[in-house]
């Protein structure tokens, strides 16, 4: 009988104190401010303690090295605008801030706005990819909460499962509630169906590209959900 390669991977396991200092750090050495640093560096952080490593700090730092450096779609410092204030809608404009940064305050913004409001939605126009969706979600995830986010391509970026052309689209999606169940499984299509503890995740994660919209969501009225359609769509303006 041949003999089987033996590969073992090796794990360095980090405080997450340490963790966010370091990418507070790093990112404020690459001329961001301390308030965005530290907003992505809890995002990486949050990523991290799910052992998830395709969509966390390592991919920001790849992305911010080629593909963000090439287009200039991520400004260091900038200051995003509220260009439509409601009770449980807002409208920002970006204005190609750091993706995990504008996104965690975004995700804030919806779920601050669902407490007093019943539902919160934030929609962002003009930023760039916020990496690992769920981190958002599950870092605020309550009992009476049911919080979301999902993003809009800008430009065909994105070729489909089963597809030859580029495409925009929606990537990725994740949706997080309370179920009191554990298990795991995987629902196909690029559809990758977790669940931890009392939390579940639905994220469509099967490929990148740039985003400039995206929506954050958040009810905590099931059934305003579950009753009512609701239809948003992003418009690239």
């Amino acid at each position: 009988m041949a003999e089987q390669d033996a590969r073992v991977e090796k794990r360095i396991f980090v405080e997450t104190e340490p963790f966010t200092k370091w990418m507070v750090d790093v990112l404020m050495r690459r001329g961001f401010d301390h308030n965005e640093a530290s907003e992505a560096g809890n995002w990486a952080a949050q990523t991290a303690s799910y052992e998830v490593e395709t969509h966390g700090a390592r991919k920001l730092f790849h992305l911010l090295d080629h593909e963000v450096a090439r287009s200039g779609s991520c400004v260091p410092q900038a200051q995003y605008d509220v260009l439509l204030p409601l009770p449980s809608l807002e409208v920002w404009d970006g204005r190609k801030k750091l993706g995990p940064a504008i996104a965690r305050m975004a995700q804030a913004r919806s779920v601050e706005m669902a407490k007093s409001q019943g539902m919160g939605i934030v929609f962002v126009r003009d930023c760039n990819h916020f990496g690992w969706g769920p981190a958002y979600a599950l870092e605020l995830l309550t009992d009476e909460l049911l919080i979301g986010n999902a993003c809009q391509g800008a430009i065909p970026i994105v070729t489909p499962i089963g597809g030859t052309d580029a495409t925009t689209g929606s990537n990725a999606i994740a949706i997080t509630l309370n179920t009191g169940v554990e298990q795991s499984g995987d629902l196909g299509s690029g559809l990758a169906h977790q669940m931890v503890g009392e939390d579940i995740s639905v994220s469509n994660d099967y490929s990148q590209g740039r985003f400039r919209h995206y929506i954050l969501l958040v009810s905590r009225y099931f059934n305003f959900l579950l009753d009512s359609p609701m239809w948003l769509r992003c418009i690239d303006r």
